[in-house]
């Protein structure tokens, strides 16, 4: 019975390494390793003999009185296993997540769920002898899973065949390579324009992003393609409205409309990349999330990328490492930790410091005529904590979400700032916008706002400028070409552009192909 509970605590553990999918390797640096599958088994043996070890001395040496508190108490710890498997089924259906939580807020879900509790409580409290054998049953019933998961992990370790999901070499950098003009484009994740401009919370200061906007052009009404990260960011690089479609082997696949019959790399769609590097550019591109360097590698001369930090790629790659930060993962969240920091916050502290780095040296390098950054920040995990300056957040999911804006704040400066000690910040025009709004606003403050932030700061100029129209940001890869052409140079070019294109739909921007000619 203690074996059983013991491996189904491990549930989420098993699901995330022994049932992923093609399509799921796409968001992975490495496939689950030999040492993780040793890992898992060490720790589900170990917690199996400590829940015998304990039972056995409860058993033994505890009064009758007494073990029925014990037993009762005990109880509390199915909610281990129990929000394993609810975190495996979130992966199949929405209602194993939070949607109760937001329609209805947290006030009222708890004045709901508290009588129902309750009365589970008195319940196990009265027929705990009943439940308790029902339970054993269950365990002894799931014990062939035991043979399953270790088994599989056992042929998981015999075959493993090495790391598969290694980025591809990017291109040769060119020797001649055009260097004027020079674009810097960088995506901010889930940036909010309400919370940044419209309803700043108080106390939350900013100030270089409110600098950027008193000398650039600024889009009072823009809307991104999407409201999720991986169909907003290849729409956003091609001018063309691309869903995900299809597993590949760990190479994502993408199709107009959801066909199945036109689904494509991203390599064989035309984009601003392609379109860059035809034009004689050498082109940088940072990222995270998507597997930029797998699927964009022939185009760009410079790239890295991070998979978003989850409780799968946070808990530790040497076998020592697994074994404590998978057992640890079992009472964790991807944000939430009765410890402080969870795993996955302290590796995105890890992985933003990182980026920033690789950020900084693509900015500053005079080499690069276009560069991409696709920005971890204000997204989720929050590690940063703006009263301490340091990444020390804890436990704030949703509340975090104001750190993070000042860290997208300190990010914009010091991109700022490296650009200036290397002469480029003049002859640079920036464009910063986001892939969605924050979706959690609702949770905050009980408001929502569809729009994204969009500034642009052409190169020489500072002339403040405001685009008054709808704008759908799915066209700003031709604003981006156009701008490396010569089309634009200055800033009534720019809000002329703008007007006259930001308004076209992105259904009219697809049907029409937008970069197929470029």
């Amino acid at each position: 019975m203690c074996f059983s509970f013991a491996n189904l605590c491990f549930f989420r553990v098993w699901e995330e390494t022994l049932d992923y999918r093609p399509r799921e390797t796409q968001m992975m640096t490495h496939i689950p390793s030999p040492a993780g599958y040793y890992a898992t088994m060490s720790a589900v043996l170990t917690l199996a003999a400590l829940l015998f070890g304990c039972l056995r001395f409860c058993r033994d040496h505890l009064k009758p009185r007494s073990f029925r508190f014990v037993r009762f108490t005990s109880f509390a710890l199915l909610a281990v296993p129990l929000n394993g498997v609810r975190v495996g089924l979130s992966a199949y259906t929405k209602y194993m997540k939070s949607p109760m939580l937001e329609w209805l807020g947290p006030r009222v879900l708890l004045f709901l769920v508290l009588p129902v509790v309750a009365a589970g409580i008195w319940s196990l409290w009265k027929w705990q002898e009943q439940f308790s054998k029902g339970l054993t049953n269950v365990l002894l019933a799931l014990l062939p899973l035991c043979v399953l998961t270790f088994g599989e992990a056992a042929w998981r370790i015999v075959s493993y065949p090495g790391d598969l999901l290694g980025d591809r070499a990017p291109a040769p950098a060119l020797a001649h390579a055009k260097t004027s003009p020079r674009v810097v484009w960088a995506i901010f994740d889930e940036w909010d324009y309400r919370l940044t401009f419209v309803d700043r919370p108080a106390g939350l200061s900013l100030p270089a992003i409110d600098r950027l906007r008193s000398e650039s052009i600024f889009a009072a009404d823009a809307h991104s393609p999407a409201m999720d990260t991986g169909t907003s960011l290849p729409s956003l690089i091609t001018g063309r409205r691309l869903l995900p479609s299809g597993d590949s082997q760990g190479v994502p696949l993408f199709s107009e409309g959801g066909k199945q019959a036109q689904a494509l790399t991203l390599d064989h769609i035309p984009s601003v990349f392609s379109a860059a590097r035809e034009s004689g550019y050498n082109v940088a591109l940072i990222g995270w999330y998507l597997p930029y360097c797998r699927m964009l590698n022939a185009f760009v001369t410079s790239c890295a990328w991070w998979p978003i930090p989850v409780q799968f790629n946070s808990t530790g790659d040497t076998y020592l490492e697994k074994l404590a930060g998978q057992t640890v993962s079992l009472i964790e969240t991807d944000t939430l930790s009765p410890f402080g920091q969870s795993a996955a916050v302290r590796q995105k502290a890890r992985m933003y410091q990182a980026y920033m780095e690789r950020a900084a040296a693509a900015v500053s390098d005079s080499s690069t005529g276009f560069v991409f950054l696709h920005v971890p920040v204000p997204h989720a995990p929050h590690a940063y904590d703006r009263a301490t300056g340091l990444f020390d957040k804890k436990n704030a999911p949703v509340s975090g979400y104001i750190d993070s804006l000042s860290l997208t704040d300190r990010a914009l400066f010091e991109l700022r700032q490296e650009m200036e000690a290397r002469g480029l910040w003049k002859d640079t025009t920036l464009i910063i916008s986001a892939d969605h709004p924050y979706r959690e606003a609702r949770g905050l403050d009980g408001k929502f706002d569809n729009r994204v932030p969009f500034l642009v700061k052409l190169a020489t100029q500072n002339t403040v400028a405001v685009v008054q129209n709808q704008l759908h940001t799915i066209v700003t890869a031709q604003f981006v070409l156009a701008i490396l052409d010569g089309t634009i140079s200055s800033t009534p070019d720019a809000v002329e552009w703008l007007e006259r294109h930001g308004q076209e739909t992105s259904a009219a921007v697809q049907s029409r192909g937008a970069l197929a000619g470029q």
